[in-house]
């Protein structure tokens, strides 16, 4: 278990860039398509080259990626190979990089195929209910469906190894996610009896997650607003529109932001 579960950033950056993605995942919705290949359900998309996404990268880090694809091209079943370059994209991605979100995505793929191939690997198992609780979920249409991966994944954990503590933690803080106080305080209580020292991190967490919490309804109306819009119904092609700073729009409608322009279109 990590000590230092989503405090990557500080939540108001955390939250700033959630409000983005927010912003941009609503007006292209439409677009978006899942991949239903995926328990972790992640968006397609172009995938960039491993050359890009390892430049900069530990090179210690760069050479156990090459060891481990090494041998899953010997021997795609692999499952411990899997495990451990699950867990190395899991930790990849935690640097916050360009390419965070397709980290996750490997890391998704490996321990979920490890996963298939033994339904009783606990790494596996534990390192999906972290993925996917890292993954967090979208608040802004409360969507829970990544917290509820999580808490099935640690469930799944617990059954293997019921005196592992750091698993309660885990499946506590994705209850948590949901505003489950009740089942997250038994799971708390639960590590807690099995292991004492895990109270410092299993409260700060907690904390940060409360935070969080108490910000979702402020952030969606932040994110209403941004995205409430005016038509101008005397625009009617899209050079104009541009020349008056809209957003042209199919079908054929020239849009304002309500909240850059309060009293209306120009």
């Amino acid at each position: 278990m990590r000590t230092n579960v989503g405090s990557g950033f500080p939540i108001d950056s955390r939250w700033l860039c959630a409000l983005v993605a927010a912003v941009v995942l609503l007006a292209s919705a439409p677009a978006l398509a899942q991949n239903s290949g995926s328990w972790l359900g992640g968006w397609l998309k172009t995938q960039p080259s491993a050359q890009q996404m390892l430049r900069g990268k530990d090179p210690r880090q760069v050479q156990l990626v090459a060891q481990l694809t090494d041998r899953l091209k010997k021997n795609p079943d692999d499952s411990d190979a899997l495990d451990k370059r699950g867990v190395l994209y899991l930790q990849i991605s935690e640097q916050k990089d360009l390419y965070w979100s397709y980290w996750q995505d490997l890391a998704a793929k490996d321990l979920e195929r490890a996963i298939q191939l033994n339904q009783s690997d606990f790494m596996a198992w534990l390192n999906y209910g972290l993925l996917n609780f890292e993954v967090g979920d979208l608040w802004w249409v409360n969507d829970h469906s990544n917290a509820r991966r999580s808490v099935w994944a640690y469930t799944h954990a617990i059954a293997l190894k019921p005196r592992y503590a750091p698993a309660y933690a885990g499946r506590g803080w994705a209850y948590l996610e949901m505003s489950d106080e009740g089942h997250a305080n038994a799971d708390f209580q639960r590590a807690l009896q099995l292991d004492p020292r895990v109270r410092a991190v299993i409260e700060s967490e907690a904390a940060g997650i409360r935070r969080q919490l108490a910000q979702v309804p402020g952030a969606r109306a932040e994110i209403k607003m941004m995205g409430d819009y005016w038509v101008a119904s005397n625009v009617h092609d899209a050079y104009t529109c541009k020349d008056l700073k809209g957003v042209w729009v199919e079908p054929n409608q020239c849009r304002f932001s309500k909240m850059l322009n309060p009293g209306g279109p120009p």
